[in-house]
């Protein structure tokens, strides 16, 4: 469970199905059908595919530009007044002052350095939500081309190429100019680590996959037990890189997309 620190305002705007708007910034959000997708750990109770929801994803992650006019409208997440509970001591790092992300942040780079808690305030100051780890991974398995790209060794390979060549912070491309994928969503490998909703589910409990007991067999040299695909090494990475994260973790390769 995420640490309940404090207890947050934030205003939930009644908006259109179709857009999170933040401070007068538009994300255009893309529908996701329903439908089932093999989680990169699977247990008993989940060994034939976990059911996702219908829902809507960002095409794209959330902008320095979008982020600085969250910030203006809502400044208790500026870096000079965010609380250290919710926000770690590199929060907002390299900006140049508390409303000015500087040259080398440009406006239109996704925004890094945020901790989870900002991030969902962010999201929820927009009537959305972060994705759920299960929708996250149930979007990011299609290619451009297929929908369910799971089994697809070329794609999984082409994944892990784009993760070891990331680029490095401060050097990122605009959002929304990689390909965007079979649900028309861009940006979800190659560019930031993205904050999932229950980002901590993964190794300390089961919660996630109905199994309300602790998995121990996920940690150490037991960490490739029970995977659905063990030439999968994107998924192994983004499986460690979760579990390595708390809730005032900020990082220059971390961002995060809002889901509805």
């Amino acid at each position: 469970m995420l640490p309940r620190l404090l207890a947050l305002t934030v205003v939930c705007l009644a908006l259109p199905p179709t857009a999170t708007v933040v401070g007068g910034q538009q994300a255009h959000t893309v529908p996701i059908a329903s439908g089932r997708y093999m989680p990169f750990y699977v247990s008993g109770t989940d060994s034939s595919g976990v059911e996702v929801e219908g829902f809507e994803l960002d095409e794209r992650p959330v902008t320095v530009a979008e982020f600085l006019a969250f910030l203006r409208t809502h400044p208790a997440w500026r870096r000079d007044q965010a609380p250290p509970a919710l926000a770690g001591p590199a929060y907002l790092e390299g900006w140049t002052g508390p409303l000015d992300p500087g040259k080398a942040h440009p406006e239109d780079r996704p925004v890094t350095q945020v901790s989870w808690f900002a991030a969902r305030a962010y999201c929820r100051a927009g009537g959305a939500r972060l994705p759920s780890t299960d929708e996250w991974e149930y979007v990011a398995q299609a290619s451009e081309t297929r929908k369910n790209a799971f089994r697809d060794a070329d794609f999984n390979a082409r994944i892990l190429t784009l993760i070891q060549a990331r680029p490095a912070a401060g050097a990122f491309p605009p959002v929304g100019t990689t390909d965007r994928n079979a649900w028309g969503v861009r940006d979800l490998h190659g560019l930031v680590w993205e904050w999932t909703a229950d980002f901590n589910n993964q190794m300390l409990t089961g919660a996630a996959r109905n199994d309300r007991g602790l998995d121990r067999g996920r940690f150490c040299a037991a960490g490739s037990v029970g995977t659905s695909d063990l030439t999968n090494y994107a998924a192994f990475l983004r499986w460690a890189y979760r579990t390595s994260l708390t809730g005032q973790t900020t990082a220059p390769l971390l961002g995060f997309r809002c889901a509805r």
